[in-house]
Parts: C-alpha cells; sequence; structure tokens
C-alpha cells in the first residue's frame, strides 16, 4: 500500500505541472464592495473599446445588490439589479455605485481585471489607481479553478 502511495503523489505533482505549464486560462470575475453609507463614483478605463467589449457577456456586467455580500461563487446569483453607465470616451465609462452595495463589474481572462485605471471618487475626493494599485489592494478568492473572483473593497 506504501508503494502505490509513492507511486501516486509524484504521479500527481507531474500532472498537476503539465496542466498549469501548458498555458491554460483562467477567467477572474471583478468585484467592488461598497462598504459606505455613501453612493461612490468610479471611472474605469479599459484595455480596449467598450464597444469590443459588448461582443462577448462577461466583459462589462455591472450587476449589483443593495447589500455587502460576501463573494463567493454564488454570489453573481444574488446580484439582480443592472446599473447604467455613461460612456466617456471609446474606453471610459463612469458608474455610480450604491452605498451598501456589491458590484460586479465583469470578468476577463488571463488578467485579474480587465481594466487599466480606476478612478474613484468619494466626498469630492479623487483618487486615481492603477490596475497594479488596484490588484495590490484587492483579496483573492476561489479555488484551484476558475472562476477566481478579484474583489476590492471601498471603506
Amino acid at each position: 500500500m506504501a508503494t502505490l502511495r509513492n507511486q501516486i503523489t509524484p504521479l500527481t505533482i507531474v500532472l498537476l505541472a503539465s496542466v498549469f505549464l501548458t498555458g491554460c486560462s483562467f477567467f477572474a470575475d471583478f468585484f467592488v464592495l461598497n462598504t459606505t453609507d455613501k453612493e461612490v463614483t468610479a471611472i474605469i478605463k479599459f484595455q480596449r473599446p467598450i464597444d469590443e467589449y459588448s461582443k462577448d457577456s462577461f466583459s462589462i456586467q455591472l450587476k449589483y445588490a443593495d447589500t455587502v455580500l460576501v463573494v463567493n461563487d454564488k454570489t453573481q446569483i444574488q446580484l439582480t439589479k443592472k446599473l447604467n453607465y455613461r460612456q466617456i470616451n471609446s474606453t471610459t465609462l463612469s458608474i455610480t455605485l450604491p452605498a451598501k452595495s456589491t458590484v460586479l463589474v465583469g470578468g476577463s481572462i488571463n488578467r485579474p481585471i480587465s481594466a487599466d485605471s480606476i478612478t474613484l471618487i468619494k466626498d469630492n475626493v479623487v483618487t486615481d489607481y492603477s490596475l497594479n494599485d488596484i490588484y495590490k489592494q484587492t483579496k483573492k478568492s476561489g479555488g484551484l479553478f476558475p472562476p477566481f473572483h478579484v474583489t476590492y473593497k471601498i471603506e
């Protein structure tokens, strides 16, 4: 029995390594939690023109719930409302995040979020974040396999 266990462990490691090294794509959802008692404006600059994202159903979703939820694999089902947005130019849009809300901005493939930068306006204070700034401040969740969830919390 011990020899069978010893044979399975190296085989399992080789199989997992080969899956990860073959360039498998991963999918990630990007959520924003507004935990404040006030609306917050978010200006999101995307990598590509917004019209290109409308060709798929996951990149820009803007679904939300009027409560702060724990983000997991079942969160998306609880987001029953849709946010409107104002397009600023071909790659940038502005949304108003309701107070005490959970917003699914959208999803991306092989990247944590599909935005290049996000500007938040809270209490008339404007704060610009690059993709790296946002990513450093996010909570990542999900299991060994996609989808992964990237969550940014506004406090």
